[in-house]
């Protein structure tokens, strides 16, 4: 098992990590860090981990995180699309504590609870990601305040999560959060149990409920249908099936729960999510 506890080293002379990523696959755990980060992803697709929500990501994905908030992007198994992204992470006090810097703290207070932000409010934005990767370390620092203060700007930001999810979590738990992580991926699409979950963990079932809970800030059966949720949106987006067999492919074994659930997540029909991306 990787250890879940990322350790970053900027280069010598730099106080900012920034880098290009560029392979098969997203292969970074669930992870924390105590950096802020900016994530833009440049290609390939898949679901994106932040906090206690699982989201589908695509190309265009543009996320802004305070530091220590658990996340990772993980492609699926058959993933034909070279993973690829820019990454941009800084520890807190990298910017004075002065009034005309108040905006940028605010930001990152904010994005405790993970931010996802439009990238096509950004002209250029690639390109000005990869002068920050590519420049020097004033340069840096200067490119990086010239678009957090862009993004300050913006008039409304999207939350990923409704709390706060900047915690420091020890590494068994990301260890067990991980295990359970990887379960849910590879059986999401069939009857999961309590039992069987808290047999993978080692635990008890009602200390696997509690640890989870506790950790998550959510019920396991709440996480596994958001997860079969977020599966479902992908395969509308993507595929040709129809609904019911969307539904039952990932894991739903009626469709009535399936309607009712993707509403109230979705605040939308399958069907009318569907269309929403086909008329685009």
């Amino acid at each position: 098992m990787k250890a879940q506890f990322e350790h970053i080293s900027p280069p010598d002379g730099y106080s900012i990590h920034a880098f290009e990523y560029c392979d098969q696959v997203f292969d970074a755990p669930w992870h924390v860090h105590p950096e802020n980060e900016l994530t833009y992803i440049k290609g390939s697709k898949g679901l994106r981990y932040v906090g206690n929500q699982v989201n589908p990501f695509e190309a265009g994905d543009f996320v802004l995180l305070k530091g220590n908030v658990p996340h990772c992007w993980k492609n699926p198994e058959n993933n034909s699309e070279t993973a690829h992204s820019i990454v941009i992470q800084w520890k807190d006090g990298l910017f004075p504590d002065l009034p005309e810097f108040q905006p940028i703290a605010d930001l990152l207070a904010r994005s405790s609870h993970g931010i996802l932000l439009n990238a096509g409010l950004f002209p250029s934005l690639e390109k000005r990601l990869l002068a920050i990767v590519r420049s020097a370390p004033l340069d840096r620092y200067i490119l990086l305040l010239d678009l957090l203060k862009e993004i300050c700007k913006l008039p409304t930001s999207q939350r990923i999560c409704e709390i706060s999810f900047a915690n420091e979590l020890n590494l068994q738990t990301n260890q067990r959060i991980e295990k359970i992580i990887c379960y849910v991926k590879s059986h999401y699409h069939k009857p999961v149990t309590l039992s069987e979950m808290s047999a993978l963990c080692n635990m008890k079932e009602e200390s696997f409920s509690r640890f989870f809970s506790k950790t998550m800030k959510k019920a396991f059966s709440t996480y596994l249908t958001e997860y079969r949720l977020a599966m479902a949106c992908k395969l509308l987006i993507d595929s040709d099936l129809s609904v019911a067999e969307i539904a039952y492919s990932c894991g739903f074994g009626s469709m009535a729960f399936f309607h009712r659930k993707f509403k109230q997540h979705r605040q939308s029909s399958p069907f009318n999510y569907k269309k929403k991306f086909l008329d685009s």
